[in-house]
């Protein structure tokens, strides 16, 4: 493939100098070397993987210049994001059209006749954000691959829909979510029966349980700090009963009653 000399002896030498142990009942073993076949584990096989995925980045990112593939633009300055490649997963994002179809299935038709990898359609998958569900089944039968769904609650994730029905059973009822935020904060603010001060109370509830779930969302994407579900719904207690009591004058309620019944908290009728 051209890597001269020099390069593969440094490659080799990394190779053949490795050494591991493992832990067996906590205590490691001593070390040993590397020496395995290329489908069980050899090291070698890292370098070949980077090797093959770095020419599908390559070509993708030869397709995003030629003008043939819109990737999806985010961002203030609509920085193009074509895809997305993380060990043997790779993601393609673009804007919804059936020109970009086309140009997704004779690309990776092309990334098999080069790398005579084979591309498994089957357990690939097409996702929609604002993409109607007929539209996203055409575009899926000419990829000949499946349709997934994803629950957009917030984050589009089952783990903050967890949280927000926890919250809801908190709050006092039950919901049927929508496909956005805004609808769910119209339709959260529009249940309680109450007066003007109350109704800004209770829509703070919601703000500080986006805002709780962002703020995990964060901490595992940064920190690689992961809470469980009801850890963050012991926070959205907190946080709004700290901030009710910190901007509200009248809000004089113990914690241990807000975080029991927020409903009753509020005068709900």
């Amino acid at each position: 493939m051209g890597f001269p000399l020099i390069w593969r002896n440094w490659i080799a030498e990394c190779l053949h100098t490795s050494r591991i142990s493992v832990l067996i009942n906590g205590s490691p073993t001593s070390e040993f070397g590397l020496g395995r076949g290329l489908r069980q584990g050899d090291p070698l096989a890292p370098f070949l993987f980077l090797i093959v995925v770095e020419g599908l980045n390559s070509m993708m990112s030869n397709v995003v210049q030629a003008n043939l593939f819109i990737g999806y633009k985010v961002g203030r300055d609509k920085v193009q994001l074509s895809h997305l490649q993380f060990a043997d997963d790779t993601i393609i994002l673009g804007e919804s059209s059936m020109s970009n179809i086309w140009v997704i299935k004779a690309f990776l038709q092309l990334f098999e006749l080069v790398s005579v990898l084979k591309v498994n359609f089957h357990k690939s998958k097409l996702y929609g954000v604002n993409v109607g569900q007929g539209r996203l089944e055409v575009f899926a039968k000419f990829m000949n691959c499946g349709v997934g769904s994803i629950l957009f609650i917030y984050l589009g994730c089952f783990y903050a829909f967890k949280i927000w029905m926890s919250c809801l059973q908190w709050f006092g009822f039950s919901s049927v979510q929508n496909h956005t935020d805004l609808a769910n904060f119209e339709q959260f603010v529009g249940v309680p029966n109450c007066n003007v001060v109350n109704r800004v109370r209770w829509s703070s509830l919601w703000l500080v349980t986006l805002w709780s779930i962002w703020l995990a969302r964060n901490e595992a994407v940064f920190s690689q700090k992961f809470m469980d579900p009801e850890e963050v719904v012991d926070l959205i207690k907190l946080r709004s009963w700290n901030w009710l009591r910190a901007k509200d004058s009248a809000f004089q309620y113990l914690f241990a009653l807000w975080s029991n019944n927020s409903f009753s908290c509020l005068n709900f009728s």
